[in-house]
């Protein structure tokens, strides 16, 4: 829908001047966003002149996903959830992202946020749930919480000048990774 502005110059001139796309909302403005609007299935029964039953096209409708940790708890997939969030804690175990320390008086400890999809297949069916707990990094204030913003990595030109000289000089080369200093 076009919206009309009409100015007192425009009036005494009789112009009118049309003003596109102020009344549309931009997609990332709607208030909830789901997975998928619709199944196969949905979209033939919308497809269809009649509808097999009322029954059909409901069952199809989605639910979206939860936002926070309190919405999937109150959801009617609350179980389901929960199972994929002690899949997402085990992976971290298993692979040993993270170890215990005590905090120091220094230093502001992240808060951490459950983020929540609904996994599908190709056919609009839920393949599974997924869960991710990701840290508050907007919460960092720079020069209190941390100095640098750029991780050190070799330029391409210095690994093979370095490869070069090796080849030169008749040395083995060999690759490793430096630990972070403390």
């Amino acid at each position: 829908m076009a919206s009309l502005a009409i100015s007192s110059k425009q009036k005494k001139k009789g112009k009118l001047t049309v003003r596109r796309g102020r009344s549309k909302k931009k997609s990332w403005t709607r208030l909830s966003h789901g997975t998928r609007c619709a199944s196969k299935r949905a979209q033939e029964f919308a497809g269809q002149e009649e509808p097999a039953s009322n029954t059909s096209i409901v069952n199809h409708v989605y639910e979206r996903d939860s936002k926070n940790y309190g919405e999937a708890m109150r959801s009617s997939k609350s179980e389901e959830w929960k199972k994929a969030m002690c899949n997402e804690l085990e992976a971290l175990e298993n692979n040993d992202v993270w170890h215990l320390i005590k905090l120091p008086s220094s230093s502001n400890a992240l808060h951490t946020k459950w983020v929540y999809k609904t996994k599908m297949t190709a056919d609009g069916d839920i393949e599974r749930l997924k869960a991710r707990i990701v840290a508050c990094g907007n919460e960092q204030v720079f020069g209190v919480d941390y100095v640098l913003t750029y991780a050190a990595v070799m330029d391409m030109s210095t690994v093979k000048i370095t490869l070069a000289l090796a080849v030169t000089w008749g040395v083995v080369a060999k690759h490793g990774d430096f630990p972070k200093p403390t």
